[in-house]
């Protein structure tokens, strides 16, 4: 049974995305959307990103380019 939700390690390696290219189109406030979870208030370094498998994969079966997303 596949995961519901993928960090961005798994992401990187199911769809052969780079890490880095996933974290900059965060930084950025484009890409895939994604939640932040276990977060220390006040340090955007903690916590861990999470992406939902099935928009991830609706996004690339539809073979849009991904663009901007709001947080969820």
């Amino acid at each position: 049974m596949k995961n519901k939700y993928l960090t961005t390690q798994q992401v990187a390696q199911e769809f052969g995305i780079s890490p880095n290219t996933l974290r900059k189109h965060r930084a950025e406030g484009r890409g895939f959307p994604f939640t932040k979870v276990g977060e220390v208030p006040g340090n955007k370094k903690t916590g861990t990103v999470l992406y939902d498998r099935a928009l991830v994969e609706e996004v690339i079966n539809k073979g849009a380019q991904y663009g901007k997303y709001k947080n969820h």
